[in-house]
């Protein structure tokens, strides 16, 4: 009997021993859990503007109504880079951001935009340059808002065009006959409703006249050319002066005209 009992002593003792290491491990595999269930949880919120990019995701977009290898896509952090996959489609562009419920994009891009109000500020240069039969692609912007996978680009300027017959002429301006703003610093705005254009009451700069001249060359070719300008009504008209490069002026007037956003307006001359 004594043996029996020396050895449930025995017994008793090693299993003291395995249900102390049990409680051990068991605490130990808990806290392992927790502390993994943190980091997930950690890394599942969005972090701050600023913070160190830990949730960037690869996305596709399809976008439509301007042309070009790359986009900037703004995701509510920052601007982020899409460019043109073609392996996908022609209008498939690859790149990665931010989980957002819209996504914004404006095109051409410039690293100097910000993205504030719902708004970003762009400038339409007023001298503008360009080859015969097209025009400054720099001043030509587009802006679109995302739908699911989609930003279907919005043209937000107008373009004056008009023919010269013969060449000679080194430089052409274009001004309101009223004094009205059509170049310099204005406000793209992002509307609710997935439209995008100019506020007029948001103009910073009021630059009433634009330059154009060639870009390849020191005079204009016979063709057609063309200005961008911002849309708007021309409620007194329109006016065109040519300067040669003896220096000699001619101007040409045009009555009122209303130009919109995304169309193209002939003058003919």
């Amino acid at each position: 009997a004594e043996e029996n009992a020396e050895d449930y002593e025995k017994i008793f003792e090693i299993l003291k021993k395995v249900a102390n290491f049990t409680r051990f491990y068991k605490r130990t595999i808990f806290f392992t859990i927790a502390s993994m269930l943190a980091m997930v949880v950690g890394c599942t919120e969005k972090p701050d503007e600023g913070t160190e990019d830990t949730l960037l995701r690869s996305m596709t977009f399809r976008i439509t109504g301007a042309e070009s290898e790359q986009f900037h896509i703004y995701d509510g952090v920052q601007w982020q880079t899409f460019t043109q996959n073609r392996s996908i489609a022609e209008d498939a562009y690859c790149g990665t951001a931010y989980e957002a419920e819209k996504f914004y994009c404006i095109h051409p891009f410039s690293d100097s935009f910000q993205f504030i109000d719902g708004a970003v500020k762009v400038t339409i240069p007023q001298e503008q340059s360009c080859a015969v039969g097209q025009v400054d692609t720099r001043a030509l912007f587009y802006g679109g808002i995302s739908r699911q996978n989609e930003i279907e680009m919005q043209s937000l300027c107008s373009v004056v065009q008009f023919t010269l017959a013969n060449e000679g002429i080194s430089k052409v301006r274009i001004s309101g006959k009223g004094s009205e703003r059509i170049a310099g610093r204005h406000k793209v705005v992002f509307n609710n409703d997935y439209t995008v254009g100019f506020n007029p009451a948001l103009g910073v700069d009021d630059w009433t006249t634009a330059t154009l001249t060639p870009s390849d060359s020191t005079a204009f070719k016979a063709g057609k050319w063309g200005f961008v300008i911002y849309p708007r009504e021309f409620t007194k008209g329109i006016t065109l002066e040519f300067a040669s490069a003896d220096g000699k002026l001619a101007q040409k007037d045009f009555p009122a005209l209303e130009v919109l956003a995304g169309r193209g307006y002939d003058l003919g001359v």
